[in-house]
């Protein structure tokens, strides 16, 4: 009968109490909540980091071919080479 109480208790102590479960699975949740918020954040960002790149390349593009049709167009006017003019009081 000893042998058969002993068991029982030591298999109580074992058990943990329903609370305790619940516990541990709305934290395991919560983490993989948050791995999952880290993850879109970071891939979010990644797109927003690419797209950045290729509006910059493009305003690069842009602002070079708008310097070269400036300076044609100075070219034509000027009827020639342009020289810059110093002009120190």
């Amino acid at each position: 009968m000893s042998g058969s109480a002993s068991t029982t208790q030591a298999a109580s102590l074992l058990r943990y109490p329903r609370r305790f479960k619940l516990v541990a699975i709305i934290a395991v949740l919560l983490l993989a909540a948050a791995l999952v918020v880290a993850t879109l954040a970071a891939w979010r960002q990644e797109n927003l980091t690419q797209s950045l790149r290729e509006d910059t390349a493009w305003v690069v593009y842009k602002l070079d071919r708008d310097a070269v049709q400036l300076l044609n167009h100075l070219l034509t006017v000027a009827h020639g080479p342009l020289t810059p003019r110093h002009t120190m009081s």
